[in-house]
């Protein structure tokens, strides 16, 4: 009786195309969009109907997303781990750092050391008022993995809290202990800049704000209002800033009224547009208005007059955003989830 053989199924062409353009993913190899089929064609040496057939298969296990007249996306965007390793995903649905990475991010990925798999991923989409179908799929896709939310919504937190995954919010949470959290005292720097500015002389406080507000952004407001209320003085008015040419009209119009006026800035680039601004309108800083910038960028060291700041280091943030990982990783860590809160330093610089 001849001895039995493994049973042999052989693989179409289609086949084969998927699985090299599979592990081509599985590496990132592959930018999102894919390329036409006509490259994908011509680079595996194919026909064009047989990478159409191998990527249809890649969309039935789904890898990939195809629509009639779009190109060709990633639905699973992310390499596969080692058995066993851990790893960590930062979501970043709001980016706070738009022009360079995020720096509290880079360190964390360091702090967490080789033996924890990394990956970020940046979508916009997450940010709108119903994320939950995208970020189930996302999270569908990782399991076992643990998650940053770095620039989050209440949306998106409210979904991780009901969720049940292990969870930590590299900011401030929208609700106390729904999630552990780690971030600046932004309400500790809106007392505190409400203080230094009345201080300095002035009648008015403006609070500088963008079109999307972040979780901390309220922290600062309630802390900048609640100094104010302490010590007599009018609530602050809000200064929305949806685009230059809006925000500069509006600024026009409140520097009418009289008073010296004093402004605290919620992002280092609205802090620079109101500091070329006023000086553009004649207005001498810091004799005839005061302006402090919540957060600090590079950029801002090379600004003149160098604008009064405050300035935090990651190290101190990261320190306490890896344990709370590690152990959230481990299973340790049960609730109350912490509240992590650190006060940034303040440097008064020329504006103040």
């Amino acid at each position: 009786m001849p001895p039995q053989l493994p049973e042999f199924h052989p693989r179409t062409a289609a086949e084969q195309a998927a699985n090299a353009l599979r592990e081509a993913l599985q590496v990132g190899h592959l930018p999102d969009p894919l390329p036409g089929e006509h490259v994908l064609a011509a680079h595996f040496g194919l026909s064009r109907p047989t990478v159409r057939r191998a990527l249809s298969l890649l969309a039935q296990e789904g890898w990939l997303t195809l629509r009639k007249g779009s190109r060709t996306r990633l639905r699973q965007p992310h390499a596969p781990r080692p058995t066993g390793q851990r790893a960590v995903c930062a979501l970043v649905a709001v980016p706070t750092h738009p022009h360079s990475e995020n720096p509290v991010l880079a360190e964390l990925r360091r702090a967490l050391g080789p033996e924890v798999a990394w990956e970020v991923l940046s979508d916009a989409r997450l940010a709108s008022p119903r994320p939950q179908r995208r970020v189930a799929a996302l999270v569908a896709a990782r399991p076992g993995v643990c998650w940053v939310l770095a620039g989050s919504t209440p949306e998106l937190q409210a979904w991780f809290a009901r969720s049940g995954v292990p969870t930590l919010v590299l900011g401030s949470g929208t609700e106390p202990g729904v999630l552990p959290s780690v971030d600046l005292d932004y309400r500790a720097v809106g007392w505190h800049a409400a203080g230094q500015l009345l201080r300095a002389g002035c009648r008015r406080i403006i609070l500088a704000q963008p079109p999307r507000l972040l979780p901390g952004d309220e922290a600062t407001h309630a802390g900048l209002a609640a100094y104010l209320a302490h010590r007599g003085e009018p609530p602050p008015m809000v200064l929305r800033w949806p685009s230059a040419t809006a925000g500069c009209a509006t600024l026009d119009r409140a520097l009418q009224s009289g008073g010296k006026p004093g402004f605290l800035s919620l992002r280092p680039l609205l802090t620079l547009t109101l500091l070329t601004h006023l000086l553009r309108r004649g207005i001498r800083l810091p004799q005839e208005a005061a302006l402090i910038s919540r957060d600090s960028e590079p950029f801002l060291q090379a600004a003149l007059p160098s604008p009064a700041r405050y300035e935090s280091t990651p190290e101190a943030r990261v320190r306490r955003a890896a344990r709370i990982l590690h152990a959230l990783a481990a299973g340790t860590l049960r609730p109350p989830w912490p509240e992590v809160r650190l006060m940034p330093g303040f440097t008064p610089g020329q504006t103040l």
